[in-house]
């Protein structure tokens, strides 16, 4: 079986940082959300203006998506490691088959 450890380990390393990132980001858009809402806010009356309505609207089908994109990334990044573990004891397997 030819496969690159080191690449494989690069890759799964990559992903994970990105997912970290994407995370932070997430955070940082949520953060951002809240302070939108309270300025979209009348203080007096506590009700939304027009603006705010649309954005939540907006941001609803952002959290749908990101969240899938959250999890589709976090199931490659294991799937990776997955693979190079599977090939690491396949090569373990072949290696202890020649040992006598």
């Amino acid at each position: 079986m030819l496969y690159d450890k080191a690449t494989m380990t690069e890759l799964a390393n990559t992903l994970k940082t990105h997912y970290g990132q994407l995370v932070s980001a997430g955070s940082d858009m949520n953060d951002a959300s809240t302070k939108l809402q309270t300025a979209w806010t009348n203080e007096n009356t506590g009700e939304s203006n027009g603006s705010w309505n649309s954005f939540q609207g907006v941001k609803t089908r952002w959290d749908n998506e990101y969240g899938d994109t959250l999890e589709t990334l976090s199931k490659v990044a294991t799937e990776v490691d997955n693979a190079l573990n599977r090939a690491l004891s396949a090569d373990q397997k072949i290696g202890d088959g020649f040992s006598f």
